[in-house]
């Protein structure tokens, strides 16, 4: 019923808020770009995404990665995320795994280690006789922290600098004319609102390409 029909118009809109939708929602947030963010369930990145490694295949994945490990440090500073730096064990199960950690070695802080050496260096519980990997790289300068604690604290940073957030809201549709868009989103309520946007960020993980 079009009469029924809630129209907002916002400077900004993040479909999905988790991990990705979350920082994205502070930092235009912080840049006064007054966002607001609708979301429904915990998605994926509630249950795994608050740490990282930088001993990808690349060396500029890894430069990223460096980044984000100071971006949790400050997060640490602002409010406890349960941050900590930790080891990373990557075993190498055969050749080509092996020569793909011994380059990444190159731009990472890290070391490579013999199965004799598992148990001491790895896990005092590790099997000594297992034979199924060739080697195992250890990466220093890797962190984890909690998920939920990390969301939590990126979105109240961004409510803090002018954002809003819908919470249990499922995006219908969405249209775009010229360079606005309509996205239609249904409230916890069973209620229709029809954001106008200038600028959408599609944030919706799995969901994001339906």
């Amino acid at each position: 019923n079009e009469s029924k029909l809630k129209k907002v118009k916002v400077k900004s809109l993040v479909g999905g808020g988790g991990i990705g939708g979350s920082a994205l929602f502070r930092y235009l947030a912080e840049e006064g770009m007054q966002p607001v963010m609708f979301n429904y369930g915990r998605g994926a990145s509630w249950r795994n995404i608050a740490g990282g490694r930088p001993n990808f295949s690349l060396p500029e994945l890894s430069h990223i990665a460096e980044n984000n490990l100071q971006i949790f440090k400050d997060l640490q500073d602002v409010g406890n995320i349960d941050f900590r730096n930790i080891n990373y064990v990557t075993f190498a199960h055969d050749e080509s795994m092996y020569n793909a950690l011994e380059a990444s070695m190159a731009w990472s802080d890290a070391y490579m280690i013999e199965p004799k050496d598992f148990k001491k260096k790895v896990s005092p519980h590790m099997n000594p006789n297992l034979d199924t990997y060739l080697s195992a790289l250890v990466t220093k300068n890797c962190w984890q922290a909690t998920p939920g604690r990390v969301i939590d604290l990126i979105r109240r940073i961004g409510l803090e600098k002018g954002g809003k957030i819908y919470e249990d809201c499922k995006m219908d549709d969405i249209r775009k004319e010229g360079e606005r868009y309509f996205v239609l989103v249904q409230d916890h309520e069973k209620q229709y609102i029809e954001f106008e946007t200038e600028h959408f960020v599609n944030a919706l993980g799995p969901q994001g390409d339906k």
